[in-house]
C-alpha cells in the first residue's frame, strides 16, 4: 500500500491513542481513523465494542494490518482474511456506504497483485451521492481522507 495512504493514517500519532482509554466503537473508529498506525491497530482489532458492531470495521482493519506483515505469505493471508470480512457485511448490508467506504479507501491502495479494485467506482459513485445523508462523523472521515485521496474529490 502507498506511502502517502501510511502517512495520511499516521497524521495525529502525537495524540498517542495506546495511552487513552477510550472505548474504540464504530463512532470512535471514524473519527480516529487518520490516527491508524502499526502500534495501535492490533489494540483496535480486538476491541470487543468494534468486534460487536461493524466486523466490516475488523475487516478493513486486517486488510490495512496486512501492509505491517513481512513474510508475503502471512500479508496476503491477512489481507485475504480482512476482504473477506468486509465482502460479506456489504453482501449483508449493500446499501451501507460507511462499508463502500472502507472498501474504496483499500482498493484505492491495494496492490495489483491482489485484483482488488473492480468495486471501486461504483463505491466512488455511491459514496458521493449519499454523501450527505452519512453521519457527521462518517462524513468528517470521508472530508479527510479525500483530501489526499487520488478519485475521491467532494
Amino acid at each position: 500500500m502507498s506511502r502517502v495512504f501510511f502517512l495520511f493514517l499516521s497524521f495525529f500519532l502525537s495524540l498517542n491513542l495506546s495511552a487513552q482509554k477510550n472505548k474504540i466503537d464504530v463512532v470512535f473508529f471514524f473519527e480516529n481513523l487518520p490516527q491508524l498506525n502499526n502500534s495501535n491497530i492490533e489494540e483496535w482489532i480486538k476491541s470487543p465494542e468494534l468486534i460487536d458492531e461493524c466486523k466490516a470495521c475488523i475487516g478493513f482493519l486486517e486488510m490495512r494490518k496486512s501492509d505491517f506483515v513481512k513474510n508475503l505469505g502471512d500479508k496476503l493471508a491477512c489481507f485475504k482474511s480482512g476482504r473477506n470480512k468486509l465482502e460479506q457485511e456489504i453482501l449483508k448490508e449493500p446499501d451501507n456506504v460507511s462499508f463502500r467506504f472502507l472498501r474504496f479507501i483499500i482498493q484505492e491502495h491495494a496492490p495489483k497483485i491482489v485484483n482488488y479494485h473492480a468495486d471501486m467506482n461504483n463505491d466512488l459513485t455511491k459514496i458521493k451521492l449519499n454523501y450527505k445523508m452519512m453521519k457527521p462523523y462518517i462524513q468528517q472521515a470521508i472530508i479527510d481522507y479525500s483530501k489526499q485521496s487520488r478519485n475521491l474529490k467532494l
